[in-house]
């Protein structure tokens, strides 16, 4: 019984100062975590971004055998819209790349339609004051792609399909008011061909393509 006395009294006496030692253990753990708190300072990091706009617009596009004056570029959209589609460009500083993809659908005399389109799938470009810039002159060059498509289910003689590639170099003007983005460019078309290695019948497009464009332009403006 003296043995299991003096075992619960030391079983007592150790639990508090075990506990205190606890506790002291603790609070010098929240000391220290409080004043690694107090000795972090936030650093503050600066990153430096390219200036990068995103371009969005709705095209109308018409084509010329030779170089359009300004009277018969609208002299030709009041004929008719010609084909309609739209674009996009992404523009870091002053380089970009991009595409426009237009089409236009046509009824015949069998009541049954044909499918133009006109695409320039991918172009790069440079724009000389910035694609931020309020008024922005640029050129671009790039690939393109036309063609024409019979979508009726009555046989009529003829080619039903005629595919084009070509290359082709631009030159135009946007303005760029806040969001807003509106403008015009040239194309030119050096040579054109049917695709290789096929059967597929060529299509004739027009040596020179105006195109009128709006949309929004997304980045910062200047």
């Amino acid at each position: 019984m003296k043995a299991i006395a003096v075992a619960l009294a030391i079983f007592f006496l150790a639990v508090p100062a075990f506990a205190e030692r606890r506790v002291e253990v603790d609070i010098n753990i929240d000391i220290d975590t409080d004043a690694d708190t107090e000795t972090a300072k936030p650093r503050s990091v600066s990153r430096s971004f390219p200036d990068v706009n995103v371009n969005l617009v709705g095209i109308v596009g018409k084509d010329f055998i030779d170089p359009p004056s300004v009277d018969q570029v609208f002299s030709s959209l009041r004929d008719g819209p010609g084909l309609l589609g739209i674009g996009w460009e992404v523009v870091i500083k002053r380089f970009g790349m991009g595409g426009s993809y237009l089409v236009l659908f046509q009824p015949d005399a069998n009541d049954s339609w044909w499918l133009n389109w006109e695409t320039q799938p991918f172009y790069a470009s440079c724009h000389f004051l910035g694609g931020s810039a309020r008024i922005d002159p640029f050129v671009d060059a790039g690939l393109g792609c036309a063609g024409r498509v019979y979508l009726g289910s009555r046989h009529i003689p003829g080619e039903l399909l005629g595919i084009s590639i070509y290359p082709f170099a631009s030159a135009g003007l946007a303005l760029n008011i806040d969001a807003f983005r509106i403008g015009a460019k040239i194309s030119a078309v050096p040579w054109q061909g049917r695709l290789p290695a096929t059967p597929i019948a060529g299509y004739e497009v027009g040596a020179f393509q105006a195109q009128f464009f709006a949309g929004v332009s997304l980045g910062k403006h200047r």
